[in-house]
């Protein structure tokens, strides 16, 4: 039968319709709130991912410095020797550290483009349901100024049945 049919007829299915209606608005509600999760975890992604670029920024200027150092010391021959080793290490360190700032924002990336696809996704999700709360709302609305039969209403369940099985397949895909 029918998603949203109680088998009492067109009273039965206004009830069923009324339900969606709120249902869809409580869902709504939570993917506001999911959305705008989402968004923060964008933003976070975005200064994570700027601070990298710094970082590794840094890390080039500190190898730098040090690759000056080390020429440096081998000018100064045997009284450059301690500077020479440690600008040395300063280097190796530098450039481990670069290494793993630049893996760690491939991964930021990574993170940042499935937080974009997932608020793309939710916010499809949210207008799909927001256009079934305003349907359902119109023809409850139609219905209680008595402007149209219940029975012109069971027309139109195909096209409700469908949206909402459109938006469990959406939810489904977010694992919501």
């Amino acid at each position: 039968g029918s998603m949203v049919s109680t088998g009492k007829g067109a009273a039965g299915e206004l009830e069923g319709l009324a339900r969606i209606a709120a249902s869809g608005e409580a869902l709504g509600r939570y993917l506001y709130g999911v959305f705008g999760n989402l968004d923060a975890y964008v933003g976070l992604n975005k200064k994570l991912s700027e601070m990298s670029s710094f970082l590794i920024g840094l890390a080039i200027d500190v190898r730098r410095s040090s690759l000056n150092a080390v020429i440096s010391a081998a000018h100064l021959d045997e009284a450059g020797v301690a500077l020479g080793v440690v600008a040395s290490l300063m280097r190796e360190r530098s450039d481990l550290i670069a290494d793993g700032i630049r893996s760690l924002s491939t991964e930021i990336e990574s993170a940042a483009g499935i937080l974009r696809g997932l608020a793309f996704r939710t916010s499809i999700a949210r207008l799909q349901t927001e256009m079934t709360v305003r349907f359902a709302r119109e023809l409850l609305e139609d219905n209680s100024k008595g402007g149209v039969s219940g029975h012109d209403h069971l027309g139109v369940w195909s096209n409700v049945h469908s949206l909402c099985a459109c938006l469990q397949a959406d939810f489904d895909q977010l694992a919501l």
